[in-house]
């Protein structure tokens, strides 16, 4: 293996190692989107709960990761602010559920931006990795990311308006879960091959 494609395999290895964790986050946002989709009032109610606990266990989970991963990665201080933002931010809104609901669109609405914007972030490490089919990861974080602008810039567009948009924004985030589970899965496959 070449000396550049060590230091591919190098950065990529912490997430690498974890694609079966994208591939279960994948499956779970699809189920919710297409549970957000059959049921919209109800899913308002309870998507503001559902948002704070998702924070808390996305941010766990990124906690956990990162201490994983100090002695072997040098991105893990990221994982770590990432997982503390979304911890710290679940926890407050999962303690205010009334300013939950009245902040909710706007909440999601830069949760899914800054979603992604990581994804694209990841769509052109890729690439310049020189990893075939990076492109698919750009159109999930770019149509994620005007999903979230939309939402961001009419919030009060009704609840259902809220609810689809959110249906859909999560759904794509299922589909970059499973564009990213396989692309790590085939750069592990190709580290074990070597």
């Amino acid at each position: 293996m070449a000396k550049t494609e060590n230091i591919i395999y190098a950065s990529l290895l912490p997430e690498n190692k974890k694609w079966r964790a994208y591939l279960l986050v994948g499956c779970l946002f699809i189920l919710i989107g297409l549970w957000i989709f059959m049921t919209p009032t109800a899913s308002f109610l309870s998507l503001s709960l559902f948002f704070s606990l998702a924070l808390i266990v996305f941010g766990a989970f990124e906690v956990v990761f990162s201490i994983k991963i100090i002695r072997r990665s040098k991105n893990w201080l990221g994982f770590l602010a990432r997982g503390l933002f979304d911890l710290v931010i679940g926890t407050v809104l999962l303690f205010n559920p009334f300013s939950t609901v009245n902040l909710l669109p706007y909440l999601l609405a830069t949760w899914i931006i800054y979603r992604s914007i990581r994804a694209i972030l990841f769509a052109y490490r890729l690439k310049s990795y020189g990893i075939k089919k990076w492109y698919r990861n750009l159109a999930f974080g770019a149509g994620i990311l005007v999903v979230g602008l939309i939402l961001l810039a009419h919030p009060v567009l009704g609840v259902h308006g809220i609810v689809y948009r959110v249906a859909g924004a999560f759904t794509l985030f299922g589909f970059f879960n499973f564009s990213k589970a396989y692309q790590l899965n085939k750069l592990g496959e190709q580290d074990k091959n070597s």
